[in-house]
């Protein structure tokens, strides 16, 4: 599976490179007017707020996550950052806290569709049986994520994206499954007029 992966993205990329397309975090801008942005225009800022209530055999299920993140627009296509993340797990028994940093980069491949991947330093709790009952302890372990998506324009500047990942790592102690949908804004430091 991982291979077909990386073989997909890989053609993706590929044709990318030969588009003569931009790559949209913000609204489209001409190509010759992307030269004379600011450093501070070429900043981004943005991420990702999680929410969800439902029951799972018989019990109540909270789930809760945010995420800023900043990135910087290297060129018309090409964007790359970081960020932190904070989930939280709750059902009637028991709370689960994840914490991790994140570093992302984005490549506009045609239109407003790229590709993207996450490499996330996560610390999360990791549930041991000693025959008993289960032990507790944290740890932390690298999760690499891969994906596609695409980002919309919506005024003065903001931009909204759709991604959806796959974990290469497939680690048992990643709070995500195989499969992660992500949706989120962008808003740069100084809107361009």
């Amino acid at each position: 599976m991982r291979i077909v992966l990386f073989v997909i993205l890989g053609v993706f990329s590929l044709q990318g490179l030969a588009q003569d397309e931009d790559y949209i975090t913000q609204p489209e801008l001409p190509k010759s007017d992307f030269h004379n942005y600011s450093q501070r225009e070429r900043i981004v800022v943005g991420g990702n707020l999680g929410l969800g209530l439902s029951t799972y055999q018989g019990q109540g299920v909270f789930y809760g996550q945010l995420m800023p993140m900043v990135g910087y627009r290297i060129s018309e296509r090409f964007s790359a950052g970081a960020g932190v993340d904070g989930m939280v797990y709750s059902t009637s028994g028991r709370t689960n806290f994840y914490t991790s940093l994140v570093a992302w980069c984005r490549m506009g491949i045609l239109g407003g569709f790229y590709a993207t991947t996450e490499l996330n330093y996560m610390n999360a709790p990791v549930y041991t049986w000693n025959g008993a009952s289960y032990d507790v302890e944290r740890q932390s372990f690298p999760l690499f994520l891969v994906g596609a998506g695409i980002s919309q324009g919506i005024g003065n500047g903001i931009g909204s994206y759709f991604s959806l990942l796959y974990d290469m790592t497939e680690d048992t102690r990643s709070p995500y499954g195989p499969i992660i949908f992500r949706a989120g804004l962008l808003v740069p430091l100084q809107p361009k007029n």
